[in-house]
């Protein structure tokens, strides 16, 4: 049987153009249109709760600093608008008890029933969970996207303790180069997780790791440089502030959230595309060996 890498590039160009097909064929643009307008209602409810999260294991102001600050990284062009909102909040709330949390993490599921229904569209997903068993599976995102934004947190605390542990002869080198690496490669390692626990556990089917990695990966890259691309161009094309006024800010923040969903979906067709690939090989080796079987045992 080929492995992983054999079949990718045997059957590229094929799993490729059937990718971008099946994304024309399920209107995967009108669907990101759809996460985008629900990602933008779901977005403060799930940062609050990260920040609820935070202060009952570590404490509340120099965690939620680190929080707000790498938070506003991954929204270019609207990073400002989002960290203020929050921390406006932070200073003017109670403290968030478990109902509260719940109660958040509820709202913030609302984007990840929309991610749902559109991956079960990739998956040809014809019956869908029940809805208890959907509505926690949604909440269940919500946490892990959570649970991943504390992980990125948690490393920054990580790699200044390792590097602290090291030799003196190793600090001297350049520090910053280091965390410069290290920083770059937090995000990208972010977003490949999400990505692929999306995949994994989002449709209402039966998905396999392996199945998943091509997408997850496709994704991760793609989310990477179109954030550099989306800061260039709110730099330098866009003029939202003349046509939105003071909406300009959200307006960017509503585009990205459609970008996003669109290299969302994008990774989640080639995702499908591939596990149906590599299904049909599976069969095609299994039936091959059944004849060499059958043909062994005549003779």
């Amino acid at each position: 049987m080929r492995s992983l890498s054999g079949l990718m590039k045997a059957r590229l160009p094929a799993l490729l153009l059937e990718t971008v097909r099946s994304f024309i064929k399920n209107d995967c643009t009108s669907m990101s249109a759809s996460i985008a307008y629900y990602a933008l209602f779901s977005l403060f409810p799930l940062l609050l709760a990260i920040v609820a999260i935070f202060e009952m294991i570590a404490g509340p102001q120099d965690v939620e600093n680190r929080l707000l600050r790498i938070t506003g990284q991954f929204f270019p062009g609207s990073g400002g608008m989002v960290v203020g909102n929050i921390e406006a909040v932070i200073e003017s709330r109670q403290t968030f008890g478990v109902i509260s949390l719940l109660l958040l993490l509820w709202s913030a599921s609302a984007v990840f029933a929309s991610v749902r229904h559109s991956l079960n569209r990739a998956w040809n997903v014809e019956k869908e969970r029940p809805f208890l068993q959907s509505m926690l599976t949604d909440i269940g995102m919500a946490g892990g996207v959570g649970l991943l934004f504390m992980l990125s947190v948690g490393t920054t605390f990580m790699l200044r303790f390792a590097w602290q542990a090291l030799p003196q002869a190793i600090q001297v080198l350049d520090r910053t180069a280091v965390w410069r690496a290290a920083f770059g490669l937090t995000p990208l390692c972010v977003s490949f997780i999400l990505f692929l626990l999306i995949y994994r556990f989002g449709p209402d089917a039966k998905v396999r790791w392996k199945d998943v990695l091509p997408g997850a990966v496709l994704a991760a890259a793609l989310f990477e440089v179109a954030k550099g691309l989306f800061t260039w161009y709110l730099t330098n094309v866009a003029r939202y502030g003349e046509v939105y006024g003071a909406l300009s800010t959200m307006i960017a923040l509503l585009f990205w959230a459609y970008v996003s969903a669109i290299i969302l979906l994008l990774g989640a067709e080639l995702a499908a595309e591939y596990a149906k690939l590599r299904s049909s090989q599976e069969a095609a080796q299994a039936r091959a060996d059944a004849a060499v079987s059958e043909e062994n045992t005549a003779t």
